[in-house]
């Protein structure tokens, strides 16, 4: 009789503890659940397809997850706007540029070409030659390329700025910009967590700056820690 209710209570505990807390190992829904709770708040980053590959338990009682997922990145419209008013700001400035290096052009080839000449008339003969046509024309012209330029510098300097962020290896000029449309609908700082921010600009990349959709996958570790409340990543266990 006594080992039958010593049966019975030790089956009663282990329901008991079972109802209370996690279980011994996360699972794949787990793992999923902590993922799409980092980007709760951000409108543009979903998680999609998820599986967990592999998992090992710690002495310290954590367990520590390998999966695989992706994410799906949304555009913004505040940035898919941006970047129309930027590509017509662009053309209008390589229209702009190539007008002035035409002028720039014009100006040094004319020059190039007294320089030449003055030398050539200078080692055609031995005595003194007459060129001071040669000499007045080309300061006159280095003048007028350097007052040119002064006048289009700003215009220049813009132009510039727009071709890097044009270049397909940059895309660092009007970043800030980008930046602040993307953290007004992705509310990522209230988790401070590399891992996630990580994952933000990842998608940043992939998106072209969330102008775009996309879909990227990704591998993680994830060392994730019982709770009352289930398995957590410790980024979100409250202190």
């Amino acid at each position: 009789m006594k080992g039958f209710l010593r049966s019975v209570l030790a089956a009663a505990v282990a329901v008991g503890l079972a109802g209370c807390g996690a279980s011994g190992k996360p699972s794949e829904s787990d793992a999923k659940q902590q993922i799409k709770r980092g980007f709760e708040n951000c409108d543009v980053i979903s998680v999609g397809s998820f599986e967990k590959t592999n998992g090992v338990a710690q002495r310290d009682g954590s367990y520590t997850l390998y999966v695989k997922f992706t994410l799906k990145g949304s555009p913004i419209r505040k940035n898919q706007n941006l970047i129309k008013e930027l590509a017509q700001r662009h053309e209008e400035l390589k229209a702009f540029k190539a007008d002035y290096n035409a002028q720039i052009m014009k100006m040094k080839n004319e020059y190039d070409a007294l320089n030449k000449q003055r030398d050539d008339k200078q080692r055609a003969s031995t005595e003194e030659v007459d060129v001071a046509y040669e000499s007045r024309r080309t300061v006159e012209l280095a003048r007028a390329m350097e007052e040119l330029f002064y006048k289009n510098q700003s215009t220049i300097y813009e132009y510039e700025r727009y071709a890097n962020f044009f270049a397909a290896e940059s895309r660092g000029s009007f970043r800030d910009e980008y930046e602040a449309n993307v953290w007004e609908v992705c509310k990522l700082p209230q988790v401070r967590s590399m891992f996630f921010m990580n994952l933000a600009n990842k998608m940043f990349g992939q998106t072209e700056m969330f102008t775009k959709k996309a879909e990227a996958e990704f591998t993680a570790t994830l060392n994730m820690i019982r709770t009352d409340n289930g398995w957590v990543l410790p980024e979100f266990i409250k202190r």
